[in-house]
Order: structure tokens, then C-alpha cells, then sequence
């Protein structure tokens, strides 16, 4: 049995928050990512959440935690990377914690 770290307890719950996440909403979420990516130099994932709202208020998941894993995938894809710094959320639900403002590497790329 391999012994549990703090970074292999977070892939694990990234990891379960993904797979139970409603399909629908992570195609959405994917969506909304790749149109900060394409559309803005730095986002936080209220952000995220503000466009999913704005274009598909139907589409909803029962745990919005999956959206680490789609994060993860940007980074991956190098669509976005971790600034190193910090913004206040300020929707209700997650109570004014503070969240990595993401810098987008594809937006610089679709303004030439």
C-alpha cells in the first residue's frame, strides 16, 4: 500500500470529484475555460462560474470541486498557468476564499 501524501490525498479528491461530476456540465465548464483562455489575460474561477451562468444557467453538477480537474487539464493543454498570486471570491458559496488567478497563454496568441 503506498503511503498517502498531501499531493496524492488532493489527486484523489480531485480525482473523485471529476468522476461524479454531471458529464454535461464538465463539457460546459471545459467550454467556459477555453473562452477565458482565448478572451482574457487572467481569470479566477468565479470567472468560470460567471460564464457557465451567463450561457448555460440550466447546466448544473451537485459538486463544482470537479472544476480542479479541468483546470488541471488547461494547465496541461497549456492553455493557462498559475500566476502565483490571489484573488478574493466573491461568490456566496465559497465565502470570500481566496483563489489563484490563472494566466491565460492563449491570449496573447489569438490577438495576432
Amino acid at each position: 500500500m503506498q503511503e498517502e501524501t498531501p499531493d496524492s490525498v488532493t489527486d484523489e479528491a480531485i480525482s473523485v470529484a471529476d468522476r461524479n461530476a454531471a458529464e454535461e456540465w464538465k463539457v460546459v465548464a471545459k467550454k467556459a475555460i477555453k473562452w477565458l483562455c482565448d478572451t482574457r489575460e487572467e481569470f479566477i474561477a468565479d470567472d468560470i462560474h460567471i460564464a457557465m451562468g451567463k450561457y448555460y444557467p440550466d447546466v448544473k453538477t451537485h459538486n463544482t470541486s470537479a472544476l480542479g480537474s479541468l483546470m488541471r487539464m488547461a494547465s496541461k493543454n497549456n492553455w493557462c498557468e498559475k500566476s502565483g498570486r490571489y484573488a478574493q471570491s466573491q461568490r456566496i458559496s465559497t465565502h470570500k476564499k481566496n483563489l489563484p488567478v490563472w494566466k491565460s497563454l492563449l491570449y496573447l496568441k489569438a490577438r495576432v
